[in-house]
């Protein structure tokens, strides 16, 4: 069997806009990961990248429209994919039905009158959970597939990061959980390479900065690993961190101790730092 995978990494920024600042450091900080993502364009024809939230564009629409025209010039050319299909990326377990909805309804009419697209990937990676009929929702919306990170290995178990997600009336959508996180600074990328090769499948990931495009550029051009024995030691991590007879709550209770342990352990350090 042939045993040589082909990995992409796609540039990507996940944006909490107003989890720890006012809206406009928000707008700011949009702009800012968009311009750098469009100089990363000029300077690296063979770099990608995508983004969601239909919100941020309008943002750019409005503040910096020569950027805006830039962005979609990229959209024709197929190196700018929109994910989502969303206003924003929400909370997924709270919301209603009629919510999700007119997420799908005004993010994906926006996308489409804008910039000539709909996105064909659903992307929350960030909620902490995941509403049962969203793949009903995802199906009439035009979306195919479901990108998410949460819940992490550390707190649900399941057979394969790749899965099909069926909601209760049927309707189908490819799925897949990001397996790693994604905060990987630039002397970690090639650590993060690696590991994302034992997985054997590739990850969207990966930073529109140019500190990490060049860090991947000095990654040998083949990564030489033996991919069975990476595979072995993915299955061995399994089963330590998700051995069958365990349920989710005592996987939760023990992720719950060891971040009490940890908690502790900084808070003696902390003391003693302070004395000193």
């Amino acid at each position: 069997m042939d045993k040589k995978k082909t990995l992409y990494m796609i540039g990507n920024a996940h944006l909490d806009i107003v989890w720890l600042w006012q809206w406009q450091e928000g707008c700011q900080e949009v702009k800012a990961t968009f311009r750098s993502a469009l100089d990363r364009m000029k300077e690296y024809d063979d770099f990608f990248f995508t983004s969601s939230s239909a919100a941020h564009y309008e943002w750019v629409e409005e503040n910096e429209p020569a950027m805006f025209e830039e962005i979609r010039e990229r959209v024709k050319e197929g190196r700018w994919v929109i994910v989502g299909g969303w206003w924003m990326q929400p909370d997924c377990n709270a919301p209603g039905g009629e919510s999700f909805v007119r997420q799908g309804l005004y993010g994906q009419r926006y996308f489409r009158e804008k910039l000539g697209v709909t996105a064909h990937t659903g992307y929350n990676v960030d909620s902490f959970g995941h509403n049962g009929m969203l793949p009903q929702i995802l199906k009439k919306q035009g979306m195919d597939n479901y990108v998410f990170m949460r819940p992490g290995r550390h707190e649900k178990g399941i057979e394969s990061e790749l899965f099909e997600w069926a909601s209760n009336d049927g309707s189908r959508v490819t799925a897949f959980r990001i397996p790693f996180e994604y905060c990987t600074w630039p002397d970690e990328l090639k650590e993060h390479v690696l590991r994302c090769a034992g997985e054997i499948k590739g990850e969207e990931g990966g930073i529109p900065v140019k500190v990490g495009k060049t860090a991947v550029k000095k990654i040998p051009p083949k990564i030489t690993q033996d991919i069975s024995n990476a595979r072995e030691s993915l299955e061995e991590r399994k089963r330590t961190f998700f051995p069958a007879q365990r349920t989710v709550h005592e996987q939760y209770e023990e992720t719950t101790r060891q971040y009490s342990k940890d908690n502790i352990l900084y808070g003696k350090k902390l003391r003693e730092g302070l004395k000193k």
